[in-house]
């Protein structure tokens, strides 16, 4: 046979070469010559690896994570499998987990934030399975070529998580990105918690070449930017594909999140070909939250069949579906709207397989083929089995029931968090919907879907969590009946050290009424919720402060009184006051002077008043006696009076004319803070009962008080007469005069008259009117 096959190429006059195909194996850091010829020496780069194949070599890669600096170009046809312990020689020996995933030895590429994508496909036929792909900024999957289509690239039994960041910018396909893709094969992946800025949380597919088939996968918890109006597609978003080589089948959406199309967002662009007669079947949508589970632009879906829509914020576009279990939706063409009854629905646990008796059992349209079907369902088992006698009929959902193989689950399925120093969770119970279970054995792991570790004695059917050291824990049941054996839904048990929660500065303050004081912050050992709350007391903190709920406070009270301030931090299962921290709030400083009465100094009489008292309402005050000859105008200092008490004195004021006012007010200073006190009015003026004119031994002077003329007579002989204000200035001075001064051109007011003659001087006080 060979000897004529090789002569039928000879007739054809074409030589063909058959190249062995190669194997490449990859190890995390590297291993003995490091050329990727065998485990043993196996390179430390799948790019190196890639360089160095040929078209059609496999590429393995042994568990282990690979913190990646730059993208993985795939630009050969080439087969990159991960998921391997590091032994195998065949890729069948690999050991797959829940739904066909390489969970057990999971190879893990990691963008670590730092690299747009993790990798990207520009080859016609090249392939990655069984690999974990996670933390590229923009997302993790790319299959898009410049200028060109590529055709029947293949992601197949990947976990694709948390890639995208929807702060990037324009964004599209957080968990894979495809364009100009023809017959593109996503097969039973895991693609969660990716996102977009813009388009496809989980899956972007456009170009008017491309094709896509989405088949087995779990598509949940990815979001498409939900600012963004019509950006969407949470889970999946499509644009100008080519419907008749394309088909969404046997997929859940779940918890998905975008605002218009959270789960699926499609449309053709107004020049594309449109997706309505692209197969949508077998498809469990579910508790997918935005404007519609289901969005469809100048189109809708018509090829509806088999699926379920349930627990979504709203349907959306589902108006041609057959043969589908819609809630609030219609009974006619075969469609239901009762609940499906899912095992474990809920966020954490994402276990949609049917339970005994579901409506949607053997209830899908059996007039569609397998090959149309998809072989396997969304959990990797075989898609058709049926719970009845008679010809097998396909269900409805993304899983199969099946009563050939054993179904167990453990209820309840909900996370459970155990503080410390309490060590015990709440007990949990496996059961099984149709066969009865022989055998029990618990495990547990630190990584979902891992359980390497065997919980001695347990081997019962209900077991109650106990872990005495703080970590994340999951648990399932490796449950047994006769022959068959399957692991169960696993539990989250996460333990936490109690929570302590602190704030700082710790220092008292002392704050004014209504003013803010320095920021209180938190240190906290959890994620948790706030509510600062305050008393009079320590110890005692019954008052809500209103709106200050963030981790952060700035201090501000009302009234003066002493508070004693803390942060209550709380998660569902704990509570738990910070240490406090004093505020002392003073009331404003206030002074007041008393007596408050009008004061009348007679200026020829007496030369001070009545005494002046300054009270206030604090310690620690410095004062300063201020006066001016207008309300509210205090600009001078009364030299000296700092104190607490005044003594009006005629010495302290600029008096010019008689009568006279000046206003007085007490100034009070406590640091930064000051307030002056109501204003005392002091008058100055002539007693009423002053004599015309006034005469000693040697001195007659009239009239008193003057007018425009002044009579002096001594009987000594007089030198000389001065006349000067109160503030020393000179007014006007006479010489070698007996009897008769002109006061014509001198204002009114208080003078002093000195008089000096041979013997004697002599100062007299003058009031000239």
């Amino acid at each position: 046979m060979k000897t004529k096959l090789l002569q039928t190429f000879f007739l054809f006059g074409t030589t063909i070469c058959m190249q062995a195909q190669v194997v490449r194996y990859v190890v995390p850091g590297g291993a003995g010559a490091a050329n990727g010829s065998s485990w043993a020496d196996g390179s430390a780069s799948i790019s190196a690896m890639i360089t160095a194949s040929a078209t059609n070599d496999e590429i393995w890669v042994a568990a282990g994570t690979y913190t990646l600096a730059s993208t993985i170009t795939v630009g050969k046809t080439v087969k990159i499998y991960g998921g391997f312990a590091g032994t195998e020689t065949t890729k069948d020996q690999r050991q797959h987990g829940e739904n066909g995933w390489y969970t057990i030895n999971e190879t893990i590429l990691d963008g670590d934030s730092a690299i747009n994508r993790v990798i990207d496909i520009e080859a016609s036929n090249a392939l990655i399975n069984g690999l974990s792909i996670t933390g590229g900024i923009y997302g993790g999957v790319e299959i898009a070529r410049a200028n060109n289509d590529i055709n029947s690239a293949e992601v197949s039994y990947c976990r694709i998580h948390h890639n995208g960041d929807s702060s990037a910018s324009a964004n599209n396909g957080g968990g894979i990105y495809t364009n100009r893709a023809y017959l593109t094969r996503v097969l039973h992946n895991y693609i969660g918690y990716n996102k977009a800025n813009e388009f496809g949380g989980g899956i972007y597919c456009s170009g008017g070449s491309n094709s896509i088939i989405i088949d087995g996968n779990t598509i949940v918890h990815n979001i498409a930017n939900t600012s963004n109006g019509y950006n969407g597609g949470g889970g999946f978003y499509s644009k100008e594909i080519q419907y008749h080589n394309s088909k969404i089948i046997n997929n859940i959406f779940a918890y998905n999140r975008s605002g218009s199309g959270a789960a699926i967002f499609t449309e053709n662009g107004g020049g594309g070909t449109s997706i309505n007669q692209m197969p949508f079947f077998n498809n469990t949508i579910y508790g997918n939250v935005g404007s519609g589970a289901i969005k469809s632009r100048h189109t809708h879906i018509r090829l509806m069949y088999n699926c379920i829509l349930y627990g979504n914020s709203s349907n959306g576009d589902i108006s041609n579906a057959k043969y589908s279990c819609i809630q609030g939706g219609g009974t006619t063409n075969g469609n239901i709207n009762t609940n499906p009854l899912f095992i474990s629905p809920d966020s954490a646990t994402v276990n949609f397989r049917l339970q005994p008796g579901s409506p949607c059992i053997d209830t899908g349209y059996k007039q569609i083929s397998i090959r149309e079907l998809g072989i396997r369902d969304a959990a990797d088992s075989f898609r058709i089995y049926s719970a009845t006698s008679g010809k097998p009929i396909v269900d409805m959902g993304a899983i199969e029931f099946r009563t050939d193989s054993l179904i167990a689950y453990v209820t309840p399925a909900d996370s459970q968090y155990i503080i410390l120093p309490d060590t015990t969770g709440i007990e949990v119970t496996v059961s099984a919907s149709n066969k009865t279970i022989s055998g029990y054995q618990w495990k547990y792991g630190t990584a979902s879907g891992i359980y390497s570790n065997t919980l001695a004695g347990e081997v019962l059917a209900a077991y109650t969590p106990v872990f005495p050291a703080p970590g994340t824990y999951y648990v399932a049941c490796i449950a047994s009946a006769g022959s068959q054996t399957i692991t169960t839904n696993e539990i989250k048990v996460v333990v936490q050290g109690p929570l302590a929660i602190s704030i700082a500065p710790i220092d008292t303050q002392i704050l004014k009424v209504s003013a803010y004081g320095d920021t209180l912050k938190t240190t906290v050992n959890k994620s948790v919720s706030y509510q600062w709350k305050y008393g009079t007391t320590t110890g005692n903190y019954p008052n809500n402060i209103t709106g200050a709920t963030n981790s952060f406070y700035v201090p501000r009270f009302t009234n003066p009184d002493t508070y004693f301030v803390v942060c209550n931090g709380y998660t569902m299962y704990e509570t738990i006051n910070s240490n406090d921290v004093v505020i002392i709030v003073e009331p404003l400083l206030n002074v007041t002077v008393a007596p408050s009465a009008t004061q009348l100094i007679a200026v020829n009489l007496t030369q001070t008043g009545t005494l002046l008292t300054a009270t206030t309402n604090l310690t620690g005050v410095t004062y300063q006696w201020k006066y001016g000859t207008a309300p509210g105008a205090f600009i001078n200092d009364i030299a000296g009076a700092v104190n607490s008490t005044y003594l009006p004195d005629t010495a302290d004021f600029n008096l010019t004319v008689i009568p006279d006012t000046a206003y007085i007010v007490c100034v009070a200073t406590r640091g930064a803070e000051k307030d002056t006190s109501a204003t005392v009015m002091i008058r100055f003026d002539i007693s009423s009962s002053v004599s015309q004119q006034t005469t000693d031994d040697e001195l007659l002077i009239y009239p008193v008080p003057a007018v425009d003329h002044l009579f002096i007579s001594s009987h000594q002989p007089i030198l000389s007469v001065t006349l000067t204000a109160v503030n020393g200035a000179v007014i006007a001075q006479w010489n070698n005069t007996n009897r008769y001064l002109s006061l014509k051109g001198i204002s009114a007011g208080m003078y002093i008259l000195t008089v000096q003659t041979e013997q004697n001087v002599i100062r007299k006080n003058l009031i000239i009117q």
